[in-house]
Order: C-alpha cells, then sequence, then structure tokens
C-alpha cells in the first residue's frame, strides 16, 4: 500500500541511520567508520581507508541540503573521522599510507593482505577536500584538514605510478580505478592549495602530476572491445 516516493524516502532515512550507526561504534575509536558489523565469515570489522572516504565524502553532500539536527550530527562525525585519520597517518604500516584498513582501536593491521592500494588516500582527501570546502564558505578554519589533505596528496603525487591492488583486492597492477580517484584527489586539492591558503607550490606540483596521471588513462582503452580496460601491467594477485 505504500507508494513508491514513500517507500524510497523511507529507505533513505533508514540506509542513513545505518550508516551513522557504522561511525564511531562504541567498542572503535571514535572516527571509525567500519565496513559491516559481521565480524566471522567473512570479517568486515575494521576500518578501510577507501570505504570510509566514500561514504564521509557522502555525508558531506547530506550536510549541504540537511537540517539543522543532521548538520550538527555530520559535524561531530566528521570531527571524529578527522582526529582518527590524523592517527592512522601518523602510525608506522606496512605500506606507508598506502596501507588499505586498520584495525577499529586504530592500531595498524599488520596481517597479509593486498597492500598497498592506492586509491585509499586519494579518496580520503576527496572526502576532506569537500567538507573543507564546506568550511570555508562557513568561514571555519581548515588548518587541520589541510593538514591530513597535504599528506594524502603528497603521497599521491609521489605515488600514483606505482602497482597497487585494486578496489576488490585481488590483483596488482595498475588501474583505471585507481588513476581516475588520484587525478580527481589532485585536481580539486590544487584549486583547494589556492584558495585554503594560498600554497601555489602545492597547487602547481597537484596540476602538474594530475595532468601526468591524464596523459595515461588512453593506455586503458581497448579498441577491439570498446571499453575501457580495468587493470594494465598485472604484477601479482589472481
Amino acid at each position: 500500500t505504500t507508494s513508491p516516493a514513500a517507500w524510497l524516502s523511507s529507505e533513505k532515512n533508514l540506509a542513513l541511520k545505518r550508516i551513522f550507526e557504522n561511525i564511531s561504534p562504541g567498542d572503535t575509536k571514535p572516527g571509525a567508520v567500519i565496513a559491516a558489523r559481521t565480524r566471522v565469515n567473512p570479517n568486515y570489522y575494521y576500518h578501510w581507508v577507501r570505504d570510509a572516504g566514500l561514504v564521509m565524502d557522502e555525508l558531506t553532500r547530506r550536510y549541504k541540503t540537511g537540517d539543522a539536527e543532521l548538520k550538527k550530527i555530520v559535524r561531530g562525525k566528521m570531527a571524529e573521522y578527522l582526529e582518527f585519520s590524523e592517527g592512522l597517518q601518523g602510525i608506522k604500516t606496512l605500506t606507508g599510507l598506502g596501507e588499505p584498513k586498520f584495525n577499529v582501536d586504530g592500531s595498524a593491521f599488520n596481517e597479509p593482505w593486498g597492500r598497498p592500494q592506492n586509491d585509499g588516500p586519494a579518496l580520503r582527501a576527496i572526502s576532506f577536500i569537500d567538507w573543507a570546502n564546506i568550511l570555508l564558505a562557513e568561514k571555519q578554519p581548515v588548518t587541520r584538514l589541510q593538514a591530513v589533505i597535504k599528506k594524502d596528496l603528497d603521497y599521491v603525487s609521489r605515488h600514483w605510478r606505482d602497482d597497487s591492488f585494486d578496489l576488490w583486492e585481488e590483483v596488482k597492477g595498475d588501474h583505471f580505478y585507481t588513476r581516475m580517484v588520484q587525478r580527481k584527489a589532485l585536481i580539486l586539492g590544487a584549486r583547494l592549495a589556492r584558495i585554503g591558503v594560498g600554497n601555489s607550490a602545492d597547487a602547481e606540483n597537484y596540476d602538474r602530476q594530475a595532468q601526468e596521471i591524464e596523459k595515461t588513462i588512453a593506455d586503458f582503452w581497448n579498441p577491439q572491445k570498446g571499453i575501457f580496460v580495468v587493470t594494465r601491467n598485472r604484477t601479482a594477485g589472481h
């Protein structure tokens, strides 16, 4: 008896509620974004850098059109996510900022895994860049945000040519998706560097690296199949 519009509205609200429940659950360090509540077969109770970046960037979009209560919740979650991310950037890991996932207490996950996964720093940077732009529009400081963003973008600038594991964590090589999000992060980061703190040197470097990435995108095109291939130059995985 429910109309499609009413059902969609209900599902939207339920999905947002579930997202909030998976950000900073009671048994995690504030700011951890868990993939799912399941802990066995499989265990998804970790903080994946990629997943967290995608989820938190969606919250910034919700913030723009949300009411006062939603904005208050998002501000709190983003503050926790920022502090958690600062901690992750500062601990020693097996692959530096390319580490794909962390324990929910903010400690390093050092067991066997497909690493590095170099889309993670780019996606985290995008989420914080979008949030920084919102804060700048509200005349709020973004110094802490830019420090985290800079570390991720500097990593992307230095390592985008490196082979890494894909977003399915199975194949190591050069990946179309990874290159695209790296390019986006660098372009957005260059804009923020110019308007945020006026760091023209960083802006020029990010723009230059984004242009270099763009030169490689056509290499993924397969004219025989008429598609962009997911991975080139496979070096490991299955």
